[in-house]
């Protein structure tokens, strides 16, 4: 098979993208809706004379732990999620411009960029947006949780991945690519 190059792949992703967002909209639009229909129905049924009132608070308990186990499994990545569909095509093409092929000599890398940055006192930890078809970052999430380094060098908290090639890395204090 043969390597597609980075300005070929970005194109591949902006393509791909726009499958992203039908899942967003799906997120965005449809998702509150039936929070806020499901909420409406059990609030009406909650207020409503019954035999059963514990099989009601039953139900409503079930749910919100429902509810609740979601936002903390998922919620730390709920908000990045947001922020790649509102912003995904401007980090791509800022990633493409700011990584010149001679930031990056012998490709040890992937093309990055700061996401975002938390800490403080030398124990900073950092997320980098990641551009990599090779897949190498998933194999980084799995290795570094095993022997604390990933196929980078670097140690890695977390991988998240935003859409296809695109992942959200999180490394250790006051590393980062180039010093891996």
């Amino acid at each position: 098979m043969q390597q597609l190059t980075f300005p070929a792949c970005l194109a591949f992703a902006t393509i791909t993208s726009a499958f992203f967002y039908i899942d967003m909209v799906f997120l965005l639009l449809l998702l509150p809706v039936v929070a806020v229909f499901f909420i409406v129905c059990l609030i009406r049924f909650s207020l409503q004379p019954t035999k059963k009132p514990k099989l009601i608070r039953l139900f409503a308990a079930v749910c919100v732990a429902v509810l609740w186990g979601y936002l903390f499994r998922a919620g730390h990545h709920f908000g990045d999620d947001l922020h790649w569909a509102a912003w995904s095509s401007s980090y791509k093409r800022n990633l493409y411009l700011a990584n010149a092929p001679s930031d990056n000599p012998a490709g040890l890398y992937p093309p990055h960029m700061l996401w975002r940055v938390w800490g403080g006192f030398g124990a900073d930890t950092e997320a980098d947006l990641v551009f990599d078809h090779s897949a190498a970052v998933a194999q980084t999430a799995a290795k570094s949780r095993h022997d604390n380094k990933s196929v980078y060098g670097c140690q890695v908290v977390d991988v998240h991945q935003l859409e296809h090639d695109w992942y959200i890395v999180e490394l250790y204090a006051n590393e980062g690519w180039p010093g891996c």
